[in-house]
């Protein structure tokens, strides 16, 4: 399962924020499904390892990217040197 974060959201924590609870929710529905989530914002990774503690669900099972893990690496793409 995917779950792609909406980059025009007035509030990119909430988005985030949500899009956890998706990922809970799908997690309670069926605890071996494999999720990727992305995150608009980095520190809102944490949320998921709180929403884990307390909701007793285990999320480390999901990928978990940040917008900055995604949008840096592509970057670099173009200045690698191959020898």
């Amino acid at each position: 399962m995917l779950i792609l974060a909406n980059r025009r959201a007035e509030d990119e924590d909430e988005e985030d924020a949500g899009n956890i609870m998706r990922v809970t929710a799908l997690k309670n529905l069926s605890p071996d499904i494999r999720i990727i989530l992305q995150l608009l914002q980095h520190h809102n990774k944490v949320l998921t390892s709180v929403t884990s503690v307390t909701l007793l669900v285990d999320l480390r099972t999901c990928d978990v990217y940040s917008d900055t893990h995604t949008r840096f690496p592509l970057l670099q793409l173009p200045c690698l040197i191959r020898f």
